[in-house]
C-alpha cells in the first residue's frame, strides 16, 4: 500500500492541467493524475440544462404576466349569501319581474284611449256623409271624455303601484348585496392576513384598499340594483311580446325579423363595455397602489 503525498502544484488554475500526485509503491515512485469521472460531468450538464430551462420559464412568465383568472358564474356570485339574503334576492327578483308588466299594461291602456278617439272621429265622419246624401243617421254618443277620465285614474294608480313595487325590489336587492359584500370584505381581509411573509414579497400589498373598494363596489352594483333592472327589462320584453302576439301576431312577426341584428349589436356593445370595465378596474388598482405608496412614505418625502 503506497502513501500519497501532494505535489508541488496542487492549486488548480483556470485552463491548467489537472493536479498530479506521487505515490510510493514497493520502493518505486508512481505519478498519478486526478481526473473527474463521467458521472460528475453528466451531473454538471444536467444542472446547467435545468438552470437554463428555469430561466427561460421565468422570462416567459414575466413577459406573459399573471395568468388570467377564470370568470365567475352568476350563481357563484351569491356564494357568501345567507338564507335571509337568498330570500331577499328571490323576492326582489320576483317583484322586479312583476313590475315589468307595467309597460305592456300602459300600452294597452294608451291604445284603448287612441281607439276611442278614432272611433269618435269615424262616427262623426259617417254622420256628416249621411247628411250630405240626405240620409238620416245619428252617431252614438261620444265616450271620449269618459275614456280620458278612466285613463287618468288608471295611470295614477299604475304609477303609484309601480313606484311602491320598485322601491321594494330595489331595497331588497341592495340590502342583500350590501350584506354579502360586507361578508366578502371580511373574508378577503382574513385571507390576506393568513398569508406567510414570503407571499408579500411577490404580491403587491399597496392596492388592497382599492381592491376592497372599487372591485367590491362594482360587485355590489352588479348583484344589487342592476340585477333587479335586468329582471325588470326581461319581464317587460317577455310580457310585451306576449301582448303583441295577442293583439296582432302578423305585425309582431314582421317587427321580430329585426331581432337578430339587435342581438348582434347588443352583444358587441356588451363585449366592449366588459373589456373597458376590466381596464378601468386595473387602472384604478395601479393608481391606488401608487397613492398608498406615496402616503406611506410621506414623512420621507416631507423630510427632503
Amino acid at each position: 500500500m503506497g502513501i500519497p503525498y501532494e505535489s508541488e502544484s496542487q492549486v488548480e488554475l483556470p485552463n491548467s492541467p489537472p493536479p498530479t500526485y506521487t505515490a510510493v509503491m514497493g520502493g518505486e515512485s508512481v505519478e498519478m493524475v486526478e481526473t473527474k469521472g463521467d458521472d460528475a460531468k453528466k451531473d454538471d450538464d444536467v444542472s446547467k440544462v435545468d438552470k437554463e430551462k428555469k430561466e427561460d420559464k421565468k422570462e416567459k412568465e414575466e413577459e406573459e404576466g399573471p395568468p388570467a383568472l377564470p370568470p365567475v358564474g352568476l350563481i357563484e356570485l351569491f356564494k357568501f349569501s345567507t338564507p335571509l339574503d337568498a330570500f331577499l334576492v328571490i323576492f326582489g327578483l320576483t317583484v322586479a319581474f312583476g313590475c315589468g308588466s307595467s309597460m305592456p299594461l300602459l300600452c294597452i291602456t294608451f291604445g284603448n284611449t287612441l281607439q276611442s278617439f278614432s272611433t269618435d272621429a269615424n262616427h262623426k265622419a259617417t254622420e256628416a256623409s249621411a247628411k250630405a246624401r240626405g240620409e238620416e243617421w245619428e252617431a252614438p254618443p261620444s265616450d271620449v271624455l269618459e275614456v280620458l277620465q278612466w285613463f287618468g285614474i288608471y295611470m295614477f294608480i299604475l304609477s303609484a303601484v309601480l313606484w311602491i313595487l320598485s322601491w321594494i325590489f330595489v331595497t331588497c336587492l341592495n340590502l342583500a348585496a350590501a350584506r354579502q359584500v360586507f361578508r366578502i370584505r371580511g373574508e378577503f381581509l382574513r385571507a390576506v392576513l393568513r398569508q406567510d411573509i414570503a407571499w408579500y414579497d411577490t404580491n403587491t400589498s399597496t392596492d388592497f384598499a382599492s381592491r376592497l373598494t372599487e372591485d367590491l363596489n362594482k360587485l355590489q352594483e352588479g348583484i344589487g340594483e342592476k340585477l333587479g333592472m335586468l329582471t325588470f327589462f326581461t319581464g317587460t320584453f317577455i310580457l310585451s311580446i306576449i301582448v303583441a302576439f295577442v293583439y296582432g301576431w302578423d305585425l309582431t312577426l314582421v317587427i321580430l325579423s329585426m331581432m337578430p341584428l339587435m342581438a348582434i349589436f347588443g352583444g358587441m356593445a356588451a363585449k366592449v363595455q366588459t373589456s373597458m370595465a376590466e381596464k378601468e378596474m386595473e387602472a384604478y388598482g395601479q393608481a391606488g397602489a401608487i397613492a398608498e405608496e406615496v402616503l406611506a412614505a410621506v414623512r420621507t418625502v416631507v423630510a427632503f
